[in-house]
């Protein structure tokens, strides 16, 4: 499967090599490339909305107290954008 965009900046073209051998590339982009990019999206929805990554306290246990309450607000805010 390949596939290519063309923006301003330049021609983004992309492969996806795999042995699956009954896979179909139509399958391969929506289930299996899409759903890896929406879950990067996540990540970086995560970091940089909520300033996850800052990491001040000096104890293990505070920053897990702190990712736990940045993963609840985080639920929230998802829950709160796909309802709306």
């Amino acid at each position: 499967m390949i596939k290519v965009e063309g923006s301003e900046q330049g021609v983004n073209t992309r492969f996806v090599v795999t042995n699956l051998e009954q896979a179909r590339t139509k399958v391969l982009y929506q289930q299996i490339d899409c759903a890896r990019g929406q879950a990067e999206n996540e990540i970086k929805d995560h970091k940089l909305y909520l300033k996850s990554d800052r990491t001040a306290c000096q104890r293990f246990a505070a920053h897990q107290l702190r990712r736990l309450l940045h993963s609840a607000a985080y639920v929230l805010l998802d829950t709160l954008r796909r309802e709306v």
